[in-house]
């Protein structure tokens, strides 16, 4: 596949394995210098995969997304986004 400089994904962990197989891939995809963006819906994940991602080398930031009065039930989850 090669490697990238934005890697984006959304609703990606289902399951505790996938933090470890998510993390990975990513970090064989990316580029030395790469930025990520990942919707999570809010599984219970985020910071699971964030610890990883900074073992890894990425910095980790988690953000409410804003104007999501459009929903019809309230966004529970959270945009992730790594840098390296």
């Amino acid at each position: 596949m090669g490697l990238f400089d934005l890697i984006i994904g959304s609703d990606l962990l289902y399951e505790d394995e996938h933090v470890e197989l998510l993390a990975h891939f990513i970090n064989a995809h990316a580029n030395d210098v790469c930025e990520v963006i990942l919707v999570n819906p809010g599984r219970g994940k985020k910071n699971k995969l964030s610890t990883k991602m900074i073992e890894l080398g990425f910095s980790s930031v988690h953000q409410k997304p804003l104007h999501t009065d459009y929903l019809p039930e309230a966004f529970k989850g959270h945009i992730l986004t790594f840098l390296r």
